[in-house]
């Protein structure tokens, strides 16, 4: 499967191919030559795990740049700042499709990666454990994680709280 993360990886993409390797016109053909092409030919498939790999780090540290961003802001139930001690808890254990912090290693695309945060607040660890173990309570108006603006640029997160 040929994943395309950018505008800057579809032209590498497209420069992949020769011009006596012209590539078939129909989306089908189109999948067809690419899979041929990606296991007959060893430099192409090179080259091809080559943009997989540094568009996977451009993802990873982007998801990192959000979660530092969110973590300046401190935990949204106490005054607890340092961003060592912060963690996101999901507000609805039943919507949780994975935690935001094993980001790494599950490799999530950037929007369902935003789209998980969106489902969480950004607590201090004891807040954490104080939440899971019913001493604390969240309100119901719970202030969830917002990211708002261009998708994984630091300057434009916010959290609402």
């Amino acid at each position: 499967m040929l994943l395309i993360g950018s505008l800057g990886s579809i032209a590498s993409h497209a420069s992949l191919h020769t011009k006596e390797n012209t590539m078939p016109t129909s989306p089908t053909k189109h999948a067809a030559y690419i899979r041929k092409k990606y296991h007959e030919d060893a430099a192409y498939r090179a080259r091809h795990l080559q943009l997989v790999k540094k568009n996977k780090e451009k993802n990873r540290e982007r998801m990192r740049a959000i979660l530092d961003g969110i973590r300046a802001n401190g935990c949204q139930l106490c005054p607890e700042r340092e961003p060592c001690c912060l963690s996101f808890h999901h507000v609805n254990p039943a919507e949780k499709q994975f935690g935001v912090g094993n980001y790494g290693s599950r490799q999530p695309s950037l929007d369902n990666f935003i789209a998980e945060l969106a489902k969480c607040i950004c607590v201090c660890e004891n807040c954490h454990r104080k939440i899971h173990a019913g001493v604390l309570v969240l309100p119901t108006d719970a202030p969830r994680v917002v990211v708002s603006g261009l998708r994984g640029t630091a300057e434009t997160l916010t959290a609402c709280g």
